[in-house]
């Protein structure tokens, strides 16, 4: 009982502070499960999870007129179309892998292109895809044979099962990928494939904007979309949609960001428009915990003032726990979930 006072005031704390005039419904679909996006040519391209659905829209379009492809199936998850094909990501419902079709072609047929478990992300560069799987991420060139070749491992997924990503995404010569404790970067060109951490602030998905910002879905509190500057490393809370339970993937384009979720209305394309904003519409959050996948020490930022807080486990036990240096010593607890609490606001984290 205790635990479901606590979700409850997250919620509404948060949700006073949404900004909903900036955001618009893209696309209403009558699929279920609206999850992964892509960009191509001017069209948005949306994957359908549970109805085996791809969905095609004209990105200069104001009404809700787009195309459909039956793709059959489900358990679909990231969407990237190069080429003459669109590739979809199925991870883990039947027989996983990567599929593609032709949607150009006079009939819709879904052919098997890698099969693999766990494949979240998808993303490419010219005629190399990118796509990650587990703790992996590989890379195929598409004109040659479908060999996968690994070019990252030991990544801390932040989405999905079994500690994949669907935040994988490549701007310029850089595949950028959100982890549990942060996000990476892997330069693409120099052959090492070396991959630099650019910031401990994470979510489900990303996508770059401009003056070095990146938007962000599924931060700390699920249910909104955030800001992150990586010159200052602020991050804050740009705005919540309405009846979205928890926001999934994102893309930008002509400034305006595109996002999908996996509950809630996830028969729909959200759209926010960039432009609209002004400098009073974006909130800064203050408080954030990392790791939110713990050893020993949590660290905290943007939080003053604060000598301790409670730790509360899943049973609803709670424990104080003195803060030192901005960090919470949580050695002495047992492996599993926990929710940390202050007076203002609580936050979530797991104990390795």
């Amino acid at each position: 009982m205790k635990m479901k006072k606590i979700l409850l005031f997250l919620i509404v704390f948060y949700f006073t502070t949404a900004e909903a005039q900036i955001v618009s419904t893209f696309m209403e679909t009558t699929s279920n499960g609206c999850y992964g996006l892509d960009i191509n040519n001017n069209f948005l391209y949306v994957v359908s999870s549970f109805n085996g659905k791809v969905h095609r829209k004209d990105l200069n379009s104001n009404d809700n007129i787009f195309e459909t492809f039956n793709i059959g199936g489900s358990g679909y998850n990231g969407v990237c179309k190069v080429g003459n094909f669109v590739y979809v990501s199925k991870p883990y419902n039947g027989s996983p892998g990567i599929y593609r079709f032709n949607p150009d072609s006079g009939s819709i047929i879904l052919e098997s292109f890698i099969n693999l478990p766990n494949v979240f992300g998808l993303a490419h560069r010219n005629s190399e895809l990118y796509f990650s799987a587990s703790n992996k991420i590989y890379k195929v060139n598409l004109g040659s044979s479908a060999t996968p070749i690994m070019i990252a491992d030991n990544i801390l997924g932040d989405a999905g099962f079994f500690n994949s990503t669907i935040g994988l995404k490549v701007y310029g010569d850089y595949l950028y990928v959100s982890e549990s404790n942060g996000i990476s970067k892997i330069n693409l060109i120099s052959g090492n494939y070396e991959k630099d951490s650019i910031s401990i602030f994470s979510g489900n998905s990303f996508a770059l904007g401009n003056n070095d910002k990146i938007y962000l879905t599924g931060g700390q509190e699920i249910t909104g979309i955030y800001e992150l500057n990586l010159q200052t490393q602020t991050y804050s809370l740009l705005t919540q949609i309405s009846n979205f339970i928890g926001t999934y993937d994102i893309i930008s384009y002509n400034n305006s960001l595109f996002v999908t979720t996996q509950e809630g209305d996830y028969n729909k394309v959200a759209k926010i428009d960039l432009s609209n904003l002004s400098t009073n519409d974006v909130k800064q959050i203050i408080p954030y915990i990392f790791p939110s996948l713990v050893d020993d020490f949590i660290n905290l930022t943007g939080i003053n003032n604060i000598e301790s807080v409670k730790i509360i486990n899943q049973n609803g036990q709670v424990k104080s726990v003195k803060v030192e240096n901005a960090k919470i010593d949580v050695s002495d607890l047992s492996a599993g979930v926990y929710f940390i609490k202050t007076n203002d606001w609580v936050k979530k984290f797991m104990k390795k």
